[in-house]
């Protein structure tokens, strides 16, 4: 649980902030996101989506960095989805994306968690296996933010795409 002192040193560091979207990782309290929207003063930025992949069931271990998106903007569409609902993918995770109001067009901010693992001493077989499944992650998030891209016709559209840190620390980005 992160606590009101806290919420209001990540709000009051934030309110200077001159982005559209803002991706904070490491909270994975979704009330405590909204709270830090809330507090930011002057109130500028709403909670798109707050992600949290977990192994498993609702109680299962959390995969990668929970996260959430902070928008300047309304919100068009945002939604989570794990890399299992894809077909190809059977490992835990997935990716978030959000699409904002951006004048006459759009903006789509994707935040991936990718399968597989990177940092642990892996056996050559295994990294062949968790290679494959990054690369399937890596062509479904170019089909998805293709066919997105696509359904808003006649309008502008720019994607911003950045995968969720795995050194366990939670750290501060704006897009």
């Amino acid at each position: 649980a992160v606590e009101p002192p806290r919420i209001a040193e990540i709000a009051n560091t934030l309110s200077s902030a001159d982005a559209d979207a803002i991706i904070l990782y490491g909270i994975t309290d979704s009330q405590a996101l909204r709270r830090i929207a809330e507090s930011m003063r002057p109130r500028k930025y709403s909670v798109a989506i707050h992600s949290l992949f977990r192994q498993g069931n609702n109680r299962g271990p959390v995969v990668g960095q929970p996260f959430g998106i902070l928008a300047r903007r309304d919100k068009m569409a945002a939604k989570n989805i794990e890399w299992n609902n894809t077909g190809r993918i059977d490992m835990p995770g997935g990716f978030t994306f959000a699409t904002l109001h951006h004048g006459n067009g759009a903006v789509c901010v994707y935040v991936a968690n990718m399968p597989g693992s990177l940092t642990n001493g892996v056996g050559a077989a295994d990294g062949n296996y968790f290679s494959r499944k990054r690369n399937y992650a890596a062509e479904f998030l170019s089909h998805h933010a293709t066919w997105l891209a696509t359904t808003y016709t006649n309008q502008p559209f720019a994607t911003y795409l950045t995968e969720a840190p795995t050194d366990g620390r939670g750290s501060c980005r704006s897009a």
